[in-house]
């Protein structure tokens, strides 16, 4: 059997080459695991990531859990590739903030991305705020679906 030139795990530290970190993204809700694989995603992130880290992808919004590997980084985008990933099905069945619903159609869902309102916001008839800083994209809609409920047996 021909002896393999592999460094003990204790040593491996040691040597640049042998180097591997494994990075943490919370994924903001409304963005899909898709997105994230565009290398244009991760340009901000060039200089801490290396060829051959892992990021572990997980959506804010529970849809999805993911481990990737750095395969290639120049200036301006990082490339990853899936190892493992998991969908919630319930989530993706829902509609995207972007497709089926019109953006004068009201009541209707927002995405907010930041300030004190992060989160889904849901506009009623009116346009008027009728609840604001869900977290999660399925209580969004159902909260949506109960509004248009209450107004339609009005």
């Amino acid at each position: 059997m021909p002896k393999l030139d592999v460094m003990p795990v204790r040593r491996s530290r040691l040597f640049a080459e042998h180097v591997r970190l494994t990075h943490f993204a919370e994924i903001p809700a409304g963005v899909s695991l898709e997105t994230t694989l565009n290398p244009a995603f991760w340009q901000h992130y060039v200089s801490i990531m290396n060829k051959n880290d892992l990021v572990e992808l997980v959506a804010e919004d529970g849809s999805f859990d993911a481990l990737a590997r750095v395969t290639d980084k120049a200036t301006g985008f990082v490339k990853l590739r899936i190892l493992r990933s998991w969908h919630d099905e319930e989530a993706a069945a829902l509609p995207d903030e972007t497709g089926a619903l019109e953006p004068q159609e009201l009541p209707r869902l927002e995405l907010v991305r930041r300030g004190s309102g992060k989160g889904w916001r849901i506009l009623g008839i009116n346009g008027e705020v009728y609840k604001e800083g869900v977290t999660n994209k399925r209580e969004a809609y159902a909260l949506l679906d109960d509004y248009k409920a209450r107004m339609s047996a009005d």
